[in-house]
């Protein structure tokens, strides 16, 4: 059967939002309360009216996404290496978001901003049309079983949300080590016209996770999808 393809103007058919995550509890320490109580606010994308445009809010041409940013090594990178960028982190998970709160204060960091939740829930009108400049999706959970990959971040729907807020011309950078999972976007690009894969040089940022691939041995598969 031959897949059908999407133009940027046409919405596919919405299946019920699947979470991409799987929830970790715990009992959360004096400093992440205190990151969540004092710092959040000071930091979260919510001080913002919705839909937000982090560009004519912070005054920064650049605007990167770290999706899924983990305990923040590649956010944290970013503003520092870019104090001209304002980048965006984005977690489910508590400990990594509070940490960069806590090394923003630290470190004294003007150009980061943050989101604690589920980042799909964000791109449903959160973030204005063409705001943000790099996307960045970095070793994601490969849900590797079969009954599993429904649960895979980077599928049809997901760049459908995606296309409005980049900007022209602008990147959603993938990579995984997931010989599976790298499989599944190479057939997905196809079957879509949203964005199309450039060979660049763009490297790949040394977070736990690609360091942690590395020493495994396992091949690391990069995507540079550029808006149409």
């Amino acid at each position: 059967m031959q897949s059908q393809i999407y133009s940027a103007d046409e919405v596919p058919k919405k299946h019920p939002h699947i979470r991409t995550f799987g929830a970790r509890h715990g009992r959360m320490s004096a400093i992440r309360e205190r990151a969540i109580t004092e710092l959040m606010p000071l930091m979260s994308l919510d001080r913002f009216e919705t839909p937000v445009n982090l560009a004519t809010e912070t005054g920064a041409a650049v605007v990167f996404v770290d999706f899924g940013c983990g305990m923040g090594d590649h956010t944290l990178e970013l503003a520092r290496s870019k104090p001209d960028h304002h980048i965006l982190a984005m977690d489910v998970h508590t400990a990594g978001i509070t940490q960069i709160l806590n090394l923003v204060e630290a470190e004294n960091l003007t150009n980061i901003s943050v989101f604690l939740g589920d980042g799909i829930d964000l791109l449903k009108g959160r973030i204005a049309a063409e705001s943000i400049t790099e996307f960045h999706v970095l070793f994601p959970d490969p849900w590797p079983k079969a009954r599993q990959q429904k649960r895979r971040v980077l599928h049809l729907d997901f760049l459908t949300l995606l296309h409005p807020i980049m900007q022209n011309s602008g990147w959603l950078r993938f990579v995984t080590d997931d010989d599976s999972y790298a499989s599944h976007v190479a057939a997905l690009i196809p079957q879509q016209d949203f964005f199309r894969l450039v060979e660049t040089d763009w490297r790949v940022p040394s977070t736990r996770y690609h360091r942690r691939a590395l020493d495994l041995g396992n091949s690391i598969h990069v995507f540079n999808l550029q808006k149409i």
